[in-house]
């Protein structure tokens, strides 16, 4: 590719130059070449394009003015050239870049497709029943519990000193944010492909908490609410799992 876009400004170069107005080139021996213009010059030898084709000049067989307004003619030539081959090169680089990230998308798109259509098959469903199903789960994850438990009666004694019962109670809400968020996120953010690790975290917190509320000290409002949160996590949160393993293969 790149000797083709040297080849190419080569070629534009040329034409560059054949189309450039030229004059009349005296050399100091007398000889006079028509339309001639001075495209390169190199170890004392200038080559000169005039009407009647191209010559080899010796380059001190011509005036010092032509020759410098020559080299730098050539110099603003050969700078131009280089700009142009290096935007020709970066713009091909450019695409280049762009196919082999189009190249690499459309693989990465064939090779996801094809897992979850090996997966919806394993399951015997098809993928967009299984996406269906995790977006219904994902809405369906429980809130928390709310509620009273009453601990029974004591006296109270009132200004006139008669006793009367009073029914004692705690409310809670169940389980605490940082239990639940984390449960919720663990949830919102699986795919079916990370299913499986999803759901053995899962479990295996279900068990850590459980068995940290067993052994809550404090009072009894703290024993209220270990013991509700384990009540959610039992009653609520395993059987919202259980739906959610229900999409692994068998």
């Amino acid at each position: 590719m790149k000797i083709f876009q040297l080849a190419l400004c080569l070629a534009l170069a040329t034409t560059a130059l054949a189309a450039e107005p030229r004059t009349d080139l005296t050399l100091l021996n007398g000889t006079v070449l028509k339309r001639a213009r001075i495209i390169s010059i190199k170890d004392d030898v200038a080559v000169v394009v005039h009407a009647g084709g191209t010559s080899d000049v010796p380059a001190d067989q011509i005036e010092v003015v032509a020759l410098v307004a020559a080299q730098k003619e050539i110099a603003e030539r050969a700078a131009e050239e280089k700009r142009r081959t290096s935007t020709a090169t970066a713009q091909q680089e450019k695409r280049d870049a762009e196919a082999r990230t189009a190249a690499k998308a459309r693989e990465e798109f064939t090779a996801g497709d094809l897992a979850a259509k090996k997966l919806a098959s394993a399951n015997n469903h098809p993928a967009r029943v299984q996406t269906d199903s995790i977006q219904k789960l994902k809405a369906d994850f429980p809130p928390k519990s709310t509620g009273t438990v009453r601990l029974g009666t004591t006296s109270q004694r009132s200004r006139t000193s008669t006793s009367r019962p009073r029914e004692d109670s705690i409310q809670y809400t169940v389980p605490s944010d940082d239990v639940w968020s984390w449960y919720r996120g663990m949830f919102q953010t699986t795919t079916i492909q990370a299913l499986p690790r999803t759901l053995e975290m899962v479990n295996k917190r279900i068990n850590e908490d459980m068995e940290k509320l067993g052994h809550v000290g404090g009072g009894e409002s703290a024993r209220v609410q270990a013991q509700q949160t384990q009540q959610w996590l039992q009653r609520t949160l395993v059987p919202y799992a259980t739906r959610w393993r229900a999409l692994l293969p068998p």
